[in-house]
């Protein structure tokens, strides 16, 4: 399995920019390990697999529009090759995406001001037909609208694909990382 590493701009899944045009951050995405040097998810296997996550501008993270997070999308993931026990995969996977998110201070009314927080910010749901997956990752929750004029800096700290969500026992199929092919 070969990975290339294409890391655009690093940037926050919830986070403000300055630029006209959202950041991005595209990564690779690895057979998940667990203790023991093995795989937690042994019955699944893919080719490969990328993540991008987009940044969001204020005050898209208070979804003004309507009030709900699926008007902010957070990126998308995909996965080729995907078998389980040997045979193309047909089916759904979960993703989730944890990140440290730090809000800063308007001085004003902001109910997060100085606040920080490691928590599951973005979740989503990839659709897998013979053996391609792919899907959108969305904001779990708003923000308060009263926090459009703060900074935020999120940093990534998990991002998994699992073969069910976790509150539901799942186990992580994918991770971002790198794979280095042993010497012949």
């Amino acid at each position: 399995m070969r990975q290339v590493v294409s890391i655009v701009v690093l940037a926050a899944a919830l986070a403000g920019t300055a630029s006209a045009k959202p950041a991005a951050l595209v990564l690779p995405l690895v057979q998940a390990q667990c203790a023991g040097a093995v795989a937690c998810q042994p019955a699944f296997a893919f080719r490969s697999g990328t993540a991008q996550l987009i940044g969001a501008r204020e005050p898209a993270p208070t979804c003004p529009k309507t009030g709900k997070p699926s008007e902010t999308p957070g990126g998308s993931v995909k996965l080729t090759g995907v078998t389980r026990n040997g045979t193309p995969y047909d089916g759904s996977l979960a993703v989730e995406v944890t990140n440290l998110t730090t809000f800063g201070s308007d001085a004003g009314d902001c109910p997060l001001n100085g606040l920080q927080i490691e928590t599951p910010t973005l979740n989503g749901t990839l659709a897998c037909k013979g053996g391609r997956c792919r899907g959108s990752v969305l904001p779990a929750a708003c923000l308060p609208h009263e926090c459009a004029d703060v900074p935020v800096t999120t940093e990534l700290r998990v991002l998994e694909v699992l073969d069910a969500p976790t509150l539901e026992g799942g186990k992580a199929i994918a991770r971002p990382g790198l794979f280095i092919a042993p010497a012949k």
